[in-house]
């Protein structure tokens, strides 16, 4: 019975042996790598151009004084209201044409909107209905000068946004 125990404690003993050899031998790579990590950096100072970088002073850069007299100052009572346009794209969704086209300008014409043409150059003008690009909610009746030319259904322009009830006079054409 004596030698039994000896025997536990000794393969007890043994296997602890084993065990901490493989633990070690299985850390050993990481120790390694993490010996490669923590090793010091040699410093050899800096280059000539880093030192200079580093070593150099900013310095405001003189004042010139200015070309041309300067501007004359705004009236704070003229700058009291600022004039604020705002552009927006919108689509052409299709063209009002013929008599209808007249009728709308007339109705247009009756609401006091003087962004109307001449009433001789209608024919040249192109009505179109639209909406801002993205919102389909709002139609908009959009008058097309002769110089952006012919719009088609899904083309773009540009219109100022104001106080006119939603009819509108194209300024630009995106292409």
């Amino acid at each position: 019975m004596g030698g039994s125990i000896a025997r536990q404690i000794a393969s007890s003993i043994a296997m602890q042996v084993a065990d901490k050899a493989v633990g070690r031998a299985l850390d050993e790579p990481q120790v390694e790598e993490q010996g490669k990590t923590n090793q010091l950096l040699i410093s050899h100072g800096l280059d000539p151009y880093q030192d200079a970088f580093l070593r150099a002073k900013l310095i405001t850069p003189p004042t010139v004084p200015p070309a041309s007299p300067p501007l004359p100052q705004p009236d704070p009572a003229e700058s009291a209201v600022p004039l604020v346009t705002r552009l927006a794209t919108v689509e052409v969704w299709g063209l009002v044409l013929g008599d209808e086209k007249r009728s709308m300008l007339e109705n247009i014409r009756d609401l006091g909107i003087t962004a109307l043409p001449p009433e001789e150059a209608w024919d040249q003008w192109q009505l179109a209905e639209g909406g801002i690009q993205g919102d389909h909610s709002r139609p908009l009746l959009i008058l097309v000068p002769p110089e952006l030319g012919k719009l088609r259904s899904g083309d773009h322009a540009v219109i100022e946004l104001g106080m006119t009830n939603g009819f509108y006079v194209a300024q630009d054409r995106l292409e």
